[in-house]
């Protein structure tokens, strides 16, 4: 009995051993998926502006696009960086834009600096409907910081109030009606 028991065993261990072996040489073998992968893009930097639009009365305006460049970009000067994100005010004038800076927007060499400022674009798209207002350009200032939470450097700003101007209505249209 205790060699029937050690025959079954040893035709058992062998068994294992043929399958393991086979499941070996599988995973051995050529492969679909590439056995190294480029790490992921790292971003550069990030920032986040946030904040609501007003007339001057302080009354929150909506449907104001304001859209994100660089001021070289405003003055059609070559750029390593390309910025553009924009947001559209809502009901209670509030907007937000956030831009991670990658390899895929920042196209310079050599060192990587943080931009010291971005300018921001701001356009009336409703026309009369919630008043008509002038367009405006702003200039708003960065202030870059690193900690142990993140990586990379990062600004955020916060609370950014942007008041427009209403358009004046022509005198000649009003004297028609």
């Amino acid at each position: 009995m205790k060699k029937i028991k050690k025959t079954y065993f040893s035709i058992i261990n062998k068994i294992i051993a043929i399958i393991a072996a086979f499941t070996g040489l599988q995973a051995c073998g050529i492969s679909i998926t590439p056995g190294y992968a480029p790490p992921a893009p790292l971003p550069l930097a990030e920032f986040s502006i946030s904040g609501r639009v007003e007339n001057k009365l302080q009354k929150p305006i909506r449907n104001i696009k304001i859209e994100l460049t660089t001021p070289q970009m405003l003055n059609d000067e070559d750029v390593d960086l390309e910025v553009f994100h924009y947001d559209i005010s809502d009901y209670s004038g509030k907007f937000y834009i956030n831009e991670l800076i990658d390899e895929n927007s920042y196209r310079g060499e050599g060192e990587f600096t943080p931009p010291k400022e971005v300018a921001l674009v701001i356009q009336d798209l409703d026309g009369e409907e919630n008043g008509e207002f002038k367009n405006d350009t702003i200039i708003v200032p960065l202030e870059f910081k690193t900690d142990s939470t993140s990586s990379y450097p990062y600004a955020e700003v916060t609370d950014l109030v942007i008041t427009l101007e209403e358009k004046e209505q022509n005198n000649e249209e009003e004297n028609k009606q």
